[in-house]
């Protein structure tokens, strides 16, 4: 209703108005536009793109506003503002909208561009960028999504849109990913909820005894494991390949369909996109056991096509 820009987190539940911002916030034109920025009012924290927080440090509004619920030091980059503790619903009835005609308009055409380019190269593939990018379209209805930590979330974020006020959880905390098969399953414990789960592999191998405590869902649940065989986030660091892949990626040549079996899992790994997609929309009008996906993908491909979009919106 003001006519703000919105740039949204992955996990904000917003549906994300402006998508992509972890890749057009690195175009010239849309940093440009954003000098223009006389007050940021951030709602929460621990913001997921690499890009946002890029700008959040170097932004120079005359106010910085954060509201959040949690008491404490937010911004890491000491902004000159206010830190008003609450949560974000009293806020907004505290101060409602005023109807303004939108004074970025041309970020929204830049946004539409960037969105429209990512869906057509990601439209006939079967990768873990296109799956991050599609990931919406597998959501089960009246359910919620737990996504995991690392390259996966950052993938989601940057290529994806999802639905408005769909619940999303997640354990970002210091960003970790030991102990996420233990969160998703407390979360469906508590809202019985049909629910998504999408991890990384690592994650997976590091919670595994967890996949017992899926066995005892009462209500349908995907865990869709995404095996790049190892930690591929790390492939967005400088090291020489082997150095990286010895010491940071902890390539494993492993495989879930046994563990699976093992805890009484239902198995899947769908080779292509229809093939995934018929297989979790058909678990979900019929699926009673737990349901395990694995995902074979082409190692550092997602860490290097997230990489080669953000430098080709650095030329725009």
């Amino acid at each position: 209703m003001l006519g703000w820009p919105v740039i949204s987190d992955v996990l904000s539940q917003t549906g994300q108005p402006l998508p992509c911002a972890d890749l057009w916030l690195s175009a010239t034109e849309a940093k440009n536009i954003l000098q223009n920025v006389e007050l940021v009012v951030q709602f929460g924290s621990s913001l997921t793109s690499k890009r946002l927080l890029e700008w959040q440090a170097q932004c120079q509004p005359e106010e910085y506003w954060i509201i959040d619920s949690i008491p404490g030091r937010l911004d890491p980059t000491h902004h000159r503002g206010r830190r008003l503790v609450g949560t974000v619903s009293y806020w907004l009835i505290a101060h409602p909208p005023i109807s303004c005609l939108p004074w970025a308009h041309v970020l929204t055409e830049i946004v539409n561009n960037v969105h429209s380019t990512v869906s057509k190269q990601f439209a006939q593939q079967f990768s873990e960028a296109a799956i991050a990018h599609q990931l919406a379209h597998l959501l089960p209805t009246d359910g919620q999504l737990f996504v995991g930590n690392s390259l996966i979330v950052r993938l989601i974020d940057a290529l994806g849109q999802l639905p408005t006020s769909y619940p999303i959880y997640s354990n970002r905390g210091a960003s970790g990913i030991d102990g996420l098969i233990a969160t998703l399953a407390g979360v469906q414990a508590a809202n019985a909820k049909p629910t998504l789960g999408i991890i990384g592999d690592i994650s997976a191998l590091y919670d595994l005894n967890s996949l017992n405590l899926l066995r005892a869902c009462v209500t349908p649940m995907v865990l869709i494991v995404v095996n790049n065989n190892g930690g591929q986030i790390f492939s967005m660091l400088p090291p020489p390949e082997m150095e990286r892949e010895r010491f940071y990626c902890l390539t494993h040549h492993l495989q879930f369909k046994h563990a699976a079996a093992m805890f009484g899992l239902s198995y899947a790994s769908p080779s292509n996109w229809l093939q995934l997609k018929d297989t979790i929309n058909n678990y979900w009008q019929q699926g009673r056991r737990a349901l395990m996906i694995e995902l074979l993908v082409a190692g550092d491909e997602g860490a290097r096509t997230l990489n080669q979009l953000v430098n080709q919106m650095m030329e725009l």
